[in-house]
């Protein structure tokens, strides 16, 4: 059986690496579908990295939002703030 990771008392490194990915996955959510091409990447309400909310410009059209409680990533244009907990999914 698998047993979740404590970071207390783990590698510094670890404990690092998983500050970074909470990082990465927890500053911005998805306001509308995004897609890469045909396929559908996040939903509405998904996490979105930071990584791709930089590369492809999410924020220049609202497609993303800053989850409550963190900061925007410096390399972002500020984009309106939402709780991820009240997005709705769109009308399909």
């Amino acid at each position: 059986m698998t047993q979740p990771i404590d970071p207390v008392g783990s590698d510094p490194e670890l404990v690092e690496y998983m500050a970074l990915q909470r990082r990465e996955y927890g500053t911005y959510v998805a306001t509308s579908r995004i897609y890469a091409g045909n396929a559908l990447a996040y939903d509405v309400g998904h996490p979105v990295p930071i990584s791709n909310v930089v590369k492809h410009g999410y924020w220049l059209n609202g497609q993303v939002a800053l989850v409550d409680g963190a900061e925007h990533a410096p390399e972002v244009a500020t984009p309106k703030r939402v709780n991820s907990a009240t997005v709705r999914k769109e009308e399909v």
